[in-house]
């Protein structure tokens, strides 16, 4: 109940900007309760807690979402969100599949289940991205080619990537069908190995920049009011950690903000047709090593 009600506090606050500072107050009043409860029902989960524990997982994610929006509206000066807030909203998120994950079948036949499917695209529907588009996800491979010297780091940083541009490419096309939901965009989040997150905590140049054109998806659900200038907001922040690195691939994000995602928008067309943009790339040899998984959720 207090994650309801820090969701609804939350809600007053960002639709209604002369009530924000006591509604935000109250949020983050419920909000400590409501987690409070988690970390202690994580400890023992028990079948008849298994739907509520997932809708908590769920709110508390999007709770993070909007509370750190609100927080950078009302910023002085730049108007940011910091890496921390970033990674609290990765590792809330991640924590939703955890759940699932600890509670087996039960959560995927319970209430909760349209919520873990259906993001994904009809097998019979591909993308095809313009050059452009698929010009900066070639750039990021090289970026993390080239700069990611240990193994390990190569290796998440290529998974969250491949990860990414299944998002994309989901996006697109839910978009262009006129059924674009918040699931289709965050569930990269969900995809996401804490060992990715641990390197964003850690402000690695190459995650950064990644998790930079997450932010341009999110942009593409700036009219829910939970999501709003969240993608923005992060965008800044991110460029503020890198101080100057890598700052070069930054300009494709930055374009999009300004340009209200028209090279998403206008990016790609979906096509009854077999074969897709992963295909090309396999075949191409690019992202080859990098798995491609289309429900996280559901795995």
């Amino acid at each position: 109940m207090h994650g309801v009600l820090a969701l609804a506090a939350l809600h007053i606050a960002c639709t209604r900007p002369t009530q924000a500072a006591h509604y935000a107050s109250l949020c983050d009043k419920h909000q400590a309760s409501a987690l409070a409860s988690y970390r202690q029902i994580l400890t023992h989960i028990t079948d008849d807690v298994v739907d509520a524990l997932f809708a908590l997982a769920t709110i508390l994610s999007i709770s993070s979402v909007a509370r750190a929006t609100l927080r950078a509206s009302q910023m002085e000066g730049q108007k940011f969100i910091s890496v921390e807030s970033i990674c609290e909203l990765l590792y809330l998120t991640r924590g939703v599949r955890e759940v699932k994950e600890a509670t087996g079948e039960l959560v995927n036949k319970g209430p909760f289940s349209v919520v873990l499917f259906g993001h994904d695209v009809s097998a019979d529907i591909q993308v095809k991205m313009n050059p452009k588009l698929l010009g900066v996800f070639r750039e990021l491979e090289r970026m993390v080619h080239d700069y990611c010297m240990e193994p390990d780091q190569r290796k998440h940083c290529s998974e969250a990537l491949a990860y990414l541009l299944d998002v994309y490419e989901s996006l697109l096309a839910k978009y262009s069908l006129g059924d674009l939901e918040m699931g289709s965009v965050w569930r990269w989040t969900a995809m996401l190995s804490y060992d990715f997150i641990k390197l964003v905590q850690a402000e690695y140049p190459p995650a950064l920049v990644i998790t930079a054109h997450f932010t341009v998806a999110a942009m593409m659900l700036r009219d829910t009011w939970s999501v709003s200038s969240w993608g923005k907001y992060a965008l800044d922040g991110i460029r503020i950690a890198l101080r100057g690195q890598l700052e070069e691939y930054l300009a494709w994000p930055e374009e999009q903000m300004a340009s209200d995602n028209a090279g998403l928008k206008y990016g790609a067309a979906t096509v009854e047709t077999t074969g897709g943009f992963q295909e090309e790339l396999l075949e191409s040899g690019s992202l080859a090593q990098s798995p491609m998984i289309q429900t996280p959720l559901a795995e």
